[in-house]
């Protein structure tokens, strides 16, 4: 996508956290608008799931007796919910989903479920889907299209489905200019616009931007905190010249570190943006004593400088976000047991 210069992407500044809301809302305001838009969808859906009925209208945030609420909801000419749509940019998956989503669409013929994501993230999604369809107690998936991320679920018409942001958008476009619809065709814009913008903002690599490692720092020690295995208590975000940043206190030993971005030490080594800063050989409250220090060292790849120490997080990649939250709390805990132990010699 090229074409985050518009108006909708200019006012998802102000509001980046309803991104998300405000990408569904145009699509639906966008295919209700255009038959042909709505055919560029079935055309989507088709490549996967054939005999899809024709989505007719769309409706938003339809709660169904089961609690579920899907992003849009597609209706065909007798009412019936045919495709159930998720928008997402990088926010993690609901408990619900996609099971509950799944078992929401009707039996009575070809039924999809579709989440419409930024292309870098269907990649990463869809064995993420397909890891907790397969953990319900339900039939054995087939995969149904070899060129698209789909798959029914047994010999039911419910299917499930993966698409990227850039092939909907395409489709939608071509399909409205040739019909002369230039006023729709605008309007596409405008959502590429701001599904371009709300993609960038929100993504664990975005190059040169701190927001996903804002989050993930600050999701990481709310946990902890949560798990009584650190505490912030007097303690502040403190942002550095090199990038965000807070400190935290390990309570089992008391121990204190900066948490945080380090860009210089990044450039400089290629390794990770996710450090660790420890003080230490110093009798201060706070400060690590040498053989925590040479345990972090020794376990946990600390580089030591001057009594200083920096201990590198992984950041892993091609997986989802939920995934990389999961894997850095992993290591502050096996940090958590060096420090506290120092004298063990089993792997952190």
């Amino acid at each position: 996508m090229v074409d985050n210069d518009t108006v909708l992407a200019h006012l998802a500044r102000w509001f980046p956290s309803r991104a998300e809301n405000a990408a569904t809302d145009a699509l639906a305001y966008v295919l209700n608008r255009s038959a042909k838009a709505r055919e560029a969808l079935d055309d989507l859906i088709r490549s996967g799931v054939e005999n899809v009925a024709s989505v007719v209208r769309v409706r938003t945030q339809v709660v169904g007796p089961d609690g579920t609420r899907p992003d849009l909801v597609g209706e065909d000419e007798d009412g019936k919910e045919r495709v159930l749509v998720e928008v997402k940019f990088w926010a993690d998956l609901t408990d619900n989903q996609p099971n509950a989503y799944l078992d929401r669409l009707p039996d009575d013929g070809p039924a999809v479920l579709l989440f419409l994501v930024p292309d870098e993230r269907v990649k990463t999604l869809w064995p993420s889907l397909r890891r907790r369809a397969a953990a319900a107690d339900r039939p054995e998936l087939l995969d149904v299209a070899a060129e698209r991320k789909c798959m029914r679920v047994g010999d039911s018409g419910r299917h499930l489905m993966v698409t990227g942001w850039t092939g909907l958008l395409d489709c939608m476009a071509t399909r409205v200019r040739d019909a002369g619809e230039s006023g729709i065709e605008a309007d596409i814009r405008q959502l590429r616009g701001l599904a371009e913008y709300a993609e960038i903002e929100t993504a664990p690599e975005a190059e040169g931007r701190n927001r996903y490692f804002r989050r993930l720092i600050d999701s990481a020690t709310a946990r902890g905190v949560d798990q009584s295995w650190l505490s912030t208590k007097g303690l502040n975000r403190t942002p550095r010249t090199y990038g965000y940043g807070r400190y935290v206190r390990f309570t089992g030993s008391g121990a204190v570190s900066w948490f945080g971005v380090n860009d210089v030490r990044y450039k400089k080594y290629g390794e990770t943006r996710l450090w660790l800063h420890f003080k230490s050989a110093k009798p201060k409250r706070g400060r690590l004593n040498q053989s925590q220090f040479d345990a972090l060292r020794k376990r946990c790849r600390l580089q030591d400088r001057n009594g200083r120490g920096w201990v590198p997080l992984t950041v892993k990649s091609d997986v989802e976000p939920s995934e990389i939250l999961e894997d850095v709390l992993d290591q502050l805990v096996r940090i958590t047991e060096v420090i506290d132990n120092p004298s063990s010699e089993s792997a952190p």
